[in-house]
């Protein structure tokens, strides 16, 4: 599990290891920018590698498939637009 430190932020020391024989180190952060904590959630997380960093903004929310309305209204507060954001809808996840 992630270790907390301080300001609502997580870290992960995590370790990944490619089909082509790559291994690596890394560190996750992430933290909780908003919840209701019945709908929705808006997560950011920040992976940093020995080549770069690359950080995220994840919204999630319980209904399948929320009203575009409903989730502007969400956004809008931190000054983030639907357009922005990459669809996950069609990815499938494997755990392994």
């Amino acid at each position: 599990p992630g270790e907390q430190s301080g300001g609502g932020v997580f870290n992960f020391k995590c370790n990944s290891k490619n089909g082509r024989g790559g291994v690596g180190d890394f560190n996750i952060d992430v933290s909780f920018l908003a919840a209701d904590y019945n709908t929705y959630g808006i997560v950011y997380r920040c992976v940093k590698t020995d080549l770069l960093t690359e950080d995220n903004v994840f919204l999630i929310h319980r209904q399948l498939n929320p009203n575009v309305e409903e989730v502007n209204k969400i956004l809008n507060p931190y000054e983030l637009t639907l357009d922005k954001f990459i669809s996950r809808k069609d990815a499938t996840c494997t755990n392994k």
